[in-house]
């Protein structure tokens, strides 16, 4: 019971159900006044209009635990990837602890140079559940993580012409893993080029010019040419036959000593066929092949000779 005079009434109250909290916003209850003195007030007095009005304001929460973030090799912004997994909500009204909880977090580095320990702060999150509407979230004190920003690793790339005199070659250089490099290889007179290989010998390319994508280590590759001995002295001097030239069908080749061995290329240095023999003469199938000029090169006991074919229909 409170004495009621002309001054202010101030006091605390309190909800008769504790387990019943009140929703996010205004509010307003009535106030009934019962007299102590019944013998001058025979009645209690209840206006309609004695009424007190409260706003219930969203709690502030704020976030605590701990985080943990990946290092990561520098790319000149300051994302981070965090595993947010141990954080909690710090000023959680009993009861709501499964009603309310962290969503859409992210953590940034501090700097965005390379360094180690670099401080990685929580710069955005929300809160999401049934009860979320009753909170708001705090980032001040949240935790900090760190992690290390380390210069992107780079590998040689070697490029080797074989032989060494038959062309000029450009890429070759260091650089990052997934970087994409373009390759290009010359062919000096008197070569043919025929495709760029890796170290275990697996063809790469049969480009003159290609886009290779560096991986993560060392690489060295290989472009390889042929010798073009097409004159007609040498041709003359081995004793090379190619008929019929232009070839729809079969193509013969014939020398005076026995063909260890045929290729055909195609003027981008594309290996189309090749054949091991152990004659003074062979034949080719050639039918299947895409109409255009060919390059033949055929391997025998004196050396290898290479002849322009030109496969027609």
């Amino acid at each position: 019971a409170t004495d009621v005079d002309s001054e202010p009434l101030s006091g605390t109250f309190s909800f008769v159900n504790p387990d019943v909290k009140p929703l996010v916003g205004m509010h307003s209850f009535s106030m009934k006044f019962v007299p102590a003195d019944e013998v001058n007030y025979n009645e209690v007095v209840t206006r309609a209009d004695n009424y007190v009005q409260f706003m219930v304001d969203k709690k502030e929460l704020t976030i605590g635990g701990s985080f943990t973030a990946e290092d990561k090799i520098h790319d000149g912004t300051v994302a981070a990837t965090a595993d947010f997994a141990l954080l909690t909500l710090i000023g959680i009204v009993d009861g709501d602890e499964e009603k309310v909880t962290l969503a859409d977090l992210v953590a940034e580095f501090a700097a965005a140079d390379i360094a180690e320990d670099v401080d990685v702060v929580i710069v955005n999150g929300e809160l999401t559940g049934d009860a979320a509407g009753n909170y708001t979230l705090s980032l001040e004190g949240a935790p900090v993580a760190t992690a290390s920003i380390y210069q992107n690793p780079v590998y040689l790339l070697t490029l080797i012409a074989n032989p060494a005199t038959a062309g000029t070659l450009a890429g070759n250089g260091t650089y990052g893993e997934g970087k994409k490099v373009t390759l290009t290889a010359e062919v000096n007179v008197g070569y043919i080029f025929v495709n760029w290989t890796e170290e275990n010998n697996e063809v790469v390319s049969t480009d003159t010019s290609f886009e290779f994508t560096m991986p993560a280590a060392a690489v060295t590759l290989t472009a390889n040419y042929v010798t073009d001995d097409t004159s007609t002295d040498q041709i003359e001097d081995i004793n090379l036959r190619v008929f019929p030239n232009p070839v729809r069908e079969i193509l013969h080749i014939e020398t005076d000593g026995n063909i260890s061995a045929v290729r055909l290329f195609d003027l981008n240095g594309r290996l189309y066929l090749e054949q091991r023999v152990d004659f003074s003469g062979t034949k080719i199938q050639v039918n299947e092949l895409p109409v255009g000029l060919y390059l033949l090169q055929v391997e025998t006991n004196e050396g290898h000779m290479t002849q322009r074919v030109q496969v027609s229909r």
